[in-house]
């Protein structure tokens, strides 16, 4: 399982990340300073664990899609940690 974080050549504002084993993808959309979080439906669990509730459950009419807006950058990076190990068996060490 990898993490895989790509930009968009036009929309550099937008950072698509996906797990390889999961459908879909996790948008981190950059906005006036302010970062909003969206959200496929294969990966809405794994951010609902972080941020709770979405502001929104379509992003731009896309109805698969949730959205969090006005995340912070602890957050963020919670959400990549959550996404990093969601599904994954610890090892007792």
């Amino acid at each position: 399982m990898h993490i895989i974080v790509e930009k968009q050549k036009v929309h550099t504002h937008k950072k698509s990340i996906r797990r390889d084993d999961l459908k879909g993808r996790i948008y981190f959309i950059q906005f006036d300073g302010r970062v909003c979080v969206t959200a496929s439906s294969e990966h809405q669990a794994i951010v609902r664990e972080v941020l709770g509730e979405p502001d929104s459950r379509e992003f731009q009419h896309l109805s698969s899609y949730w959205c969090w807006n006005e995340v912070n950058a602890v957050r963020l990076v919670d959400i990549l940690d959550k996404l990093a190990t969601a599904g994954v068996q610890k090892s007792s060490l």
